[in-house]
């Protein structure tokens, strides 16, 4: 018989005890000793070790051994079953009998099946093909279950860069170039934006013991879009409506911005500049004006005591001037010639040439780089990383540098905190004027003028308690986030002056000597570690 495999058995009769052994015929599997070793230990049946391993290594044909010259009670014809380790296939391996009446039937291989647990995916048919052909020493698949097939969240495959490079060119002679910057995401009008991928719902199995298997529940999602933006018939698709620019708003809708240009200065004539998309200033911001964009802000003039605020970056080809007064704020990069006497503030990354007397954070690192690099003074914050040429004075003064910790949630911290103390202080407040009410209330003396002020208190009261109870959850949570960023640091390229104080995760470590080319870091001890850059 074709590819049939190796198998063996014992054969018990007046003459004695035998252990028969067959050959493999074609691309049948050949005999295996442990199997054999196995079948003669499980029935206790003694012997000669060697001979029976040098038999089996060496099996070309039919061959019989005698084990000993007495007969010895029938065994029967056995099955055994091995089930898969996900519980999904079951596999039965025959053994013959020592004679041959004792074949096993097939409601005994049922019964035997359902003994052990299994009761979904039995296969009848396989076991009929084993009665009529009793091949041994070779696997039948006798049930099978139905596997699980997990399902796949919807997914939106954006067709912009999320997070545009928007760090300045270095080139080969120190400078940075601010003016040839490619930070914007164009787009022309039809061009595709983002594809949605809808879910996929994942099927049920069941095991071969008849336990059903639930797949994961699956993620929806759609896509969010707003102004300039296109949505699909079929609603799988977005498209640019006109020719601007493409960005990823702070609530995750794609929307496509045009540009607003102001020829000139930001000044009286033009007055503060509030618009929903890119803003473009030729000329300079004046002190005391303002721009607030949904978009991007390049200025290629000077920025005085003014505020800049955007949903995307901030380009300041020639910098800011700020005299104490001025503001930067953006979602995106801040990309600045210099920032001086400022108060700054990104979601993102700051890159500038010098930073001087300025309030600077940034959740990202900054990165301050070119001919003169430096950081003097003031307090620079990021979460992972300031790289700088050289930090602080040799004439001496305070530069506080600081990393670690997320600057834009410690800011909001700060100010929820502040809120809270008021608004406990302005409760405190109200309560005793209540309590003094209830009590003129319960002798009879509140005019209706007074009755007026009472209800006016307690409104207030409400509104402040209601106030607190959206505060507390809020601080909460930030307290539970506000663990240190692993890795972060503080890179000096060039010289670190005395004077400077470096703060990493609250440990705090103040610099008493020039050193050079250096960074620091937090140790596994929770100490300001100095190795070379």
């Amino acid at each position: 018989m074709a590819d049939r495999n190796g198998y063996f058995g014992v054969r018990s009769g007046e003459e004695g005890t035998f252990l028969e052994l067959f050959p493999a015929q074609d691309n049948g599997e050949p005999l295996k000793i442990d199997e054999v070793l196995e079948y003669l230990k499980n029935h206790e049946i003694s012997a000669e070790l060697s001979r029976v391993k040098y038999a089996v290594g060496h099996l070309e044909k039919e061959t019989k051994i005698c084990l000993f010259n007495k007969k010895i009670p029938t065994i029967r014809e056995e099955m055994s079953v091995k089930v898969s380790a996900d519980n999904m296939k079951v596999t039965v391996r025959f053994y013959p009998p020592s004679d041959n009446k004792a074949y096993i039937k097939k409601e005994e291989i049922l019964r035997a099946l359902s003994y052990q647990g299994i009761q979904y995916g039995i296969i009848e048919d396989a076991i009929d093909t084993f009665i009529q052909k009793r091949e041994y020493c070779k696997n039948y698949l006798f049930a099978e279950g139905v596997p699980l097939v997990e399902g796949k969240d919807a997914e939106i495959h954006y067709c912009f860069n999320l997070k545009p490079n928007a760090r300045p060119r270095l080139n080969q002679d120190g400078s940075v170039d601010f003016y040839d910057l490619d930070a914007i995401n164009h787009v022309k009008a039809g061009d595709v934006l983002a594809t949605l991928e809808k879910e996929k719902c994942g099927t049920e199995g069941v095991s071969v013991y008849g336990v059903r298997l639930v797949p994961k529940m699956v993620k929806s999602a759609y896509l969010k879009y707003g102004k300039g933006v296109i949505l699909s018939k079929d609603q799988l698709s977005v498209t640019a409506e006109m020719d601007g620019h493409v960005m990823l708003s702070s609530d995750e809708k794609i929307v496509v911005a045009n540009t607003y240009v102001v020829e000139e200065n930001v000044d009286a004539s033009t007055g503060n500049i509030r618009y929903d998309g890119n803003v473009t200033v030729k000329g300079h911001v004046c002190s005391g004006f303002t721009i607030i964009a949904s978009g991007d802000v390049e200025v290629e003039g000077v920025v005085e005591g003014a505020k800049i605020i955007a949903q995307g970056q901030i380009i300041l080809k020639r910098g800011i001037q700020g005299m104490g007064k001025g503001i930067l704020q953006a979602q995106g990069a801040i990309i600045a010639k210099f920032i001086e006497s400022a108060s700054v503030l990104t979601s993102s990354s700051i890159t500038t040439e010098s930073i001087l007397h300025s309030q600077v954070s940034a959740k990202e690192g900054i990165y301050v780089s070119g001919k003169k690099g430096l950081i003097v003074g003031g307090h620079v914050r990021s979460a992972v990383l300031i790289e700088t040429q050289i930090a602080g004075s040799p004439m001496g003064g305070n530069t506080i540098l600081e990393v670690g910790v997320d600057p834009i949630m410690q800011s909001r911290m700060e100010t929820l905190e502040n809120e809270q103390r008021q608004l406990e202080t302005s409760r405190d407040k109200a309560r005793k004027m209540i309590d003094v009410f209830q009590v003129k209330k319960k002798r009879g003396q509140l005019t209706v003028d007074k009755v007026v002020e009472f209800q006016k208190i307690l409104q207030e009261y409400s509104e402040i308690e209601k106030r607190l109870q959206k505060i507390q959850p809020e601080l909460d949570q930030m307290y539970e986030c506000m663990d240190g960023v692993k890795d972060a640091r503080v890179k000096v390229w060039k010289d670190i002056h005395p004077g400077v104080k470096l703060v990493i995760d609250e440990e705090v470590l103040y610099v008493m000597n020039t050193e050079h080319y250096c960074q620091f870091y937090l140790g596994n001890d929770r100490l300001i570690k100095r190795s070379p850059c």
